[in-house]
């Protein structure tokens, strides 16, 4: 079986901690509109490609100086410096690069003492987030709570990354309402499918090695497959009926009431191993491998990678319903969360696929005024032809 130990899963692992949101302290300086180093007094150093791509969609690429390692994986141009990992920081390439802010999410484990002696000794700020549990919390790390000032002008809030590298507050709120507005529209496409109550239990699974693994509760990528992409998540274990062992034994029906008064949610944590036979329980319709880079699935009987669902009485493998996610971006809490939304929702309802590609287009160039104008019937011509290569 292949190995599946990438740095794209650890960082997942790591965003699956709980956590609130917060930040440090933070300067202002204008963003570089250029998209390359910036000479401002601002040099950012991110550790974590979730914020790096949060600032790009704000603007503000241009004072990212580097990055850790995992932006070489994550990000196909990534051109800047690169600084080892979260754990195991290259301090002198740090240092080298000038910084004025470091950048990373945390979780429980909080920041390594290394990098916080770092950033006292050569004057940086170390700027943490808490790994996002939501995409609520996604938004708030962007652009804080939202602020409204004496005159009525929106403003952001002073803890967010929209505060930090300046982002005029009107395209802050821009990015981040375009991002929870194509969730809004992904969600309405698979309620026509999915009503509540009639929605295909799935298994968001993160890791093959060395065990399954899956995605639970209390994860933004939980959250996105529940709440817009039309499905539960099969890792939180159903009720089950009283057994005749628990109706005669007062100490097992003592605990069996106990159970059912929980909510499902917090039997699991975050990240769940799934055993063969937590994998029968669950019975997922659907199984999407989380798997940034992997190459795809050609004969699913004949795939190592598979082999721990290979033989299970469970809908997703009877019906062949084991399917892969691997974009390079598809772990990551960030504005790439309607992209996330958008192929879990084509894979686990498959008649949605024309409609999600529409929405997820890009909007069509405006015209220039310049071209001369199109000749009578040209127009019609070409939505002919377009129709014949659709079918």
């Amino acid at each position: 079986m292949n190995a599946l130990r990438s740095v794209a899963w650890l960082s997942l692992v790591f965003c699956l901690l709980l956590g609130q949101v917060g930040c440090g302290d933070s300067t202002t300086t204008p963003p570089d509109p250029g998209g390359t180093p910036s000479a401002s007094p601002t040099r950012i150093v991110s550790l974590a490609p979730a914020l790096t791509r949060m600032i790009q969609d704000l603007g503000g690429g241009g004072l990212i100086v580097g990055g850790d390692d995992s932006h070489l994986k994550v990000f196909a141009s990534f051109e800047q410096p690169t600084v080892g990992q979260f754990n195991q920081i290259n301090s002198e390439a740090i240092i080298a690069l000038k910084p004025t802010h470091v950048l990373a999410m945390v979780g429980q484990e909080g920041v390594p003492a290394e990098l916080e002696t770092l950033a006292k000794s050569n004057n940086f700020k170390l700027v943490t987030f808490a790994y996002p549990t939501s995409v609520r919390d996604v938004e708030v790390i962007m652009r804080g709570p939202p602020v409204v000032d004496q005159t009525g002008k929106m403003l952001v809030g002073e803890e967010s990354l929209a505060f930090l590298v300046n982002t005029d507050p009107l395209m802050a709120n821009r990015v981040v309402n375009d991002m929870v507005a194509r969730l809004g529209q992904i969600d309405a496409l698979t309620s026509t499918v999915a009503p509540p109550g009639d929605k295909p239990r799935v298994l968001l699974v993160m890791a093959l090695e060395p065990e399954v693994r899956a995605i639970g509760p209390k994860t933004v990528l939980h959250d996105v497959l529940t709440s817009y992409a039309g499905a539960y998540n099969a890792a939180i274990p159903e009720h089950k009926p009283m057994t005749p062992e628990e109706e005669k034994d007062p100490e097992l029906r003592k605990a069996y009431f106990e159970r059912l008064s929980k909510d499902p949610a917090d039997l699991v944590g975050p990240a769940p191993v799934m055993t063969r036979e937590m994998l029968l329980d669950a019975k997922p319709d659907v199984i999407l491998l989380i798997l940034p880079g992997e190459p795809p699935i050609e004969v699913p009987d004949l795939d190592p990678r598979l082999a721990d669902f290979k033989g299970l009485d469970i809908p997703a493998v009877k019906n062949d319903r084991v399917l892969l996610i691997s974009s390079p971006q598809s772990q990551l809490p960030s504005t790439t969360l309607p992209q996330v939304a958008a192929d879990m929702a084509k894979a686990i309802h498959p008649s949605l696929t024309a409609p999600i590609d529409k929405l997820m287009a890009p909007p069509a160039p405006e015209p220039d005024p310049t071209d001369p104008p199109a000749q009578p019937g040209t127009s019609e011509k070409i939505e002919a032809r377009t129709s014949v290569n659709a079918e």
